[in-house]
């Protein structure tokens, strides 16, 4: 069901490959060519049974992971899990999940560029993204199993009430720049094949609405996450160089 829905892109998908190692020989051979099926019964006929020692060695192995992974279960059966933790210094076993908790409210960050001098009067554009939710009337895309990277970050960032990462920042330095390929990341650029003079970024809280309404979402609690920016504010060129940025600009 989250293949079908897309929600986590290809990270569902990774979890089928352990699964078909589970899969019987005979099954699988089945499922190929029948122009390769002697093939493969001769292949499975190849191999010797393990010897003593190797035997001895899996089961030693066997035996640690299974006393290590007490642990493990205990944080599995408990109320509060620790998702993401490791419970010896060789890492043999461990705890991980995606999500610990999913919140109840969806915020989103709102990119927006303008060419008028002042930004204080000026008119604003808003970038849209492949799939990120931005314009209110557009209907939320089902993605997998490729995976768009800014997208997701970007959801990421938009949990802080403010820019907590340098990326952000030279995100805003290559719209600025006219970087050509940051716009290939982009499903719309206002102000192609030109650049913005500022760029800014909002903050709202997003609501999907029932289906049959007028619009896909409604947005309130609006906050301004980055003041407006041009290439000449005080400070952004200190900001990059320190974190080794700007990678050179594509014209």
């Amino acid at each position: 069901m989250l293949i079908l829905s897309g929600n986590l892109a290809f990270l569902n998908w990774l979890t089928v490959v352990p699964v078909v190692a589970l899969l019987d020989d005979d099954f699988l051979a089945r499922c190929v060519p029948r122009r390769w099926r002697d093939r493969l019964g001769a292949i499975r006929a190849a191999p010797r049974p393990p010897r003593r020692g190797h035997q001895v060695f899996v089961a030693c192995i066997a035996a640690v992971v299974a006393a290590k992974s007490i642990a493990v279960v205990e944080n599995l059966a408990s109320r509060h899990q620790a998702m993401n933790q490791s419970y010896d210094r060789l890492a043999l076993v461990n705890t991980y999940g995606a999500f610990g908790s999913v919140g109840m409210e969806r915020h989103e960050l709102v990119i927006e560029g303008t060419r008028d001098p002042d930004p204080a009067t000026a008119r604003w554009s808003a970038y849209e993204l492949p799939c990120k939710p931005g314009a209110l009337d557009r209907r939320p895309c089902v993605l997998g199993p490729y995976h768009l990277r800014l997208d997701w970050l970007i959801w990421f960032a938009a949990m802080s009430e403010q820019p907590r990462d340098p990326w952000v920042i030279h995100l805003v330095w290559k719209l600025l720049d006219g970087d050509r390929g940051i716009r290939t990341l982009l499903a719309g650029d206002p102000f192609a094949p030109a650049a913005p003079r500022y760029i800014r970024i909002r903050r709202f809280r997003y609501h999907l609405e029932p289906w049959g309404s007028a619009t896909w979402w409604t947005r309130d609690d609006e906050q301004t996450w980055l003041p407006p920016v041009g290439l000449d504010t005080p400070g952004l060129h200190e900001t990059l160089e320190r974190y080794g940025m700007p990678s050179p600009t594509l014209r």
